[in-house]
């Protein structure tokens, strides 16, 4: 028996980090059960189950720490062998090891399509666990541990060895067959191969990497528990790898696989009749046809930002703002969807009479002669889209003389692109002035009549530091864009022209089409903003419903692409270029 600072101490330093990651483990568990209750029940079976075997271990971890250290005080010679605790300890670890093993030997069964290597894997998993049943049985008879007992000598080695080479093979063999498939697949597969590819490495290096540790220090240090300290860690890892891929994989397949009609964010559910639990009881918690409980704190935190007293968050108020056989003064440079909404949809739904002008330069004879006495709406966007030029109309003396109370009455602000979830549902919502109660109490019954679905707002704070990233890596990649001459301008506000906030690609039509299907991370789409990069082709995509002779007045041409920076970061630039 050595020092008991390279015996002993090592064997507590293992027991102390396995019973840390015990804990690990638990809120890996709590935060599945929480995030997955309707999972299959063979998945959360199993993470039970591992949960169990997890405690059972550590309580016999602590009860044999305990007969180390207090039991045995005094009788150093009583530590020649592992209290009955400890060695159940081991048993149970083993338990957990080969169960991961197995699903981790499934997983690769499943994803390979094959069972040459799968069925060799699985034979080494039984024999391997064979052996720890059987050293355990011979510690329980009071074989003295190593260097004194060659009994358990080979038993330990070919444990550590074979799991070390069993660890390195199922990791090796996954990546292997991940890279196979992702040069075989398409594009939007790529993705979420890739995350399975680079999750393998972590969660395989760091079971393997244990396992190797294992093996090396049992022959490498015959005198003292380093190996023992690697081999109580190692059903932690197991278990936080297999929880761990769980969670990965469900966010990855949902954001990556679950898409089938080309949404770049998986689709929301539109139903508004749902199961209820017991009478008056809904899954999705309050009816939601009379005011969900996220919309509410989403309206107290986001007027309190703005300055607001009254708004409404909902997808259904740009129906409702004129009633109608009403006039509708608009300022020409609007979203494509504004124009095909006014000219095909209310004009013919509400009898809405839609007129477009250059209010930035229309002069006051130009303007009456569209006024009307059933005008009620005059609709201004500032930022425009796709170019984002910025309303002045606060210094249009020919608009505002033909207003008898020029201030706006209703902000209406898109919570597409950003503040309702990057691109999950389109929605507006409409910010009143406290003395406009008449018109308020009007959208809170449309609120109830038409059963608007916002969404919640609890990654505001993620979608604010996000923000700031983009921008950071918008602004370094323009700076190299700006250096090419086909780039003909960069329409960021570091470059000084301020009236212009987002990056345009100008080039031949020709080109311009393939350009948007050559990108690798920037997918073709209407360009919303989001958390996935995306490009636009406004000519034929957003202004398709603007008749050609106008592009030209609005700064759109068939050579012009637009650019929706998401969370790609320093990869973007290079796919461009």
């Amino acid at each position: 028996m050595g020092p008991l600072e390279s015996t002993v101490g090592f064997a507590l330093c293992g027991v102390l980090i396995s019973i840390f990651m015990f804990g690990i483990v638990t809120v890996q568990t709590y935060m599945y059960f929480r995030s997955f209750p309707y999972d299959r029940i063979f998945l959360k079976s199993l993470v039970g189950i591992i949960w169990f075997l997890e405690l059972g271990t550590a309580l016999c971890l602590s009860m044999g720490t305990y007969t180390m250290v207090i039991t045995n005080f005094g009788h150093p010679e009583r530590l020649v062998r592992n209290p009955d605790s400890m060695n159940s300890a081991v048993l149970i670890g083993g338990m957990v090891d080969h169960l991961v093993k197995a699903i981790f030997i499934y997983r690769l069964y499943k994803f390979s399509g094959t069972l040459y290597i799968p069925i060799p894997l699985g034979l080494l998993s039984v024999f391997l666990f064979s052996i720890v049943v059987l050293s355990t049985v011979k510690a329980l008879e009071a074989v003295p541990l190593r260097p004194h007992s060659p009994e358990l000598e080979w038993l330990l080695s070919v444990t550590f060895v074979g799991s070390a080479v069993q660890d390195l093979m199922v990791a090796g063999s996954m990546c292997y067959y991940i890279q196979k498939t992702r040069k075989e697949a398409l594009k939007n597969t790529t993705l979420l191969l890739d995350r399975l590819f680079i999750y393998t490495i972590q969660t395989g290096v760091a079971t393997s990497l244990v396992a190797v540790a294992a093996a090396v220090s049992f022959f490498s240090m015959k005198d003292n528990y380093a190996w023992m300290m690697f081999f109580l860690l190692m059903h932690s890892f197991f278990s936080n790898a297999l929880l761990s891929s769980i969670t990965v994989r469900y966010i990855s397949y949902e954001q990556a696989l679950n898409t089938p009609s080309g949404a770049v964010i998986p689709p929301t559910s539109p139903s508004t009749t749902y199961k209820q639990n017991a009478i008056g009881i809904h899954k999705r918690g309050d009816a939601d046809e009379y005011g969900s409980r996220q919309r509410h704190p989403a309206r107290i935190r986001r007027c309190s930002r703005i300055g607001s007293r009254v708004w409404f968050i909902d997808n259904c108020n740009c129906s409702v703002l004129s009633w109608t056989n009403a006039h509708i003064i608009s300022a020409n440079d609007v979203y494509g969807g504004t124009f095909r909404y006014m000219n095909h949809v209310a004009s013919k739904g509400q009898g809405l009479e839609t007129t477009f002008l250059d209010l930035e330069n229309a002069g006051d004879e130009e303007i009456s002669a569209d006024t009307r006495t059933n005008r009620n709406l005059i609709w201004i966007e500032s930022p425009t889209s796709p170019t984002f030029a910025l309303s002045t109309s606060h210094a249009w003396p020919h608009l505002l003389a033909h207003i008898p109370s020029p201030r706006a009455n209703v902000a209406m602000l898109s919570l597409t692109k950003y503040i309702n979830g990057h691109s999950e549902v389109v929605m507006g919502a409409p910010i009143l002035p406290e003395y406009h109660e008449q018109f308020a109490e009007r959208l809170r019954f449309l609120q109830v009549a038409v059963s608007a679905v916002p969404k919640g707002s609890k990654d505001a704070a993620s979608q604010d530091e996000s923000a700031r990233n983009e921008c950071t890596s918008s602004c370094q990649g323009t700076r190299v864009l700006a250096a090419r001459r086909r780039y003909i301008r960069d329409l960021l506000p570091i470059h000084g022209t301020h009236s212009r906030t987002n990056l345009s690609h100008h080039m031949h039509a020709v080109v311009a089409e393939k350009f948007l299907i050559s990108t690798l991370l920037f997918t073709p789409s209407e360009s919303l903003g989001g958390v996935e990069s995306l490009v636009e082709y406004p000519a034929q995509i957003t202004h398709g419903s603007i008749l050609p002779a106008e592009w030209t007045l609005l700064g759109i041409g068939v050579n012009l692409a637009r650019l929706s920076v998401g969370v790609e970061e320093e990869d973007l630039v290079q796919d461009v270029l």
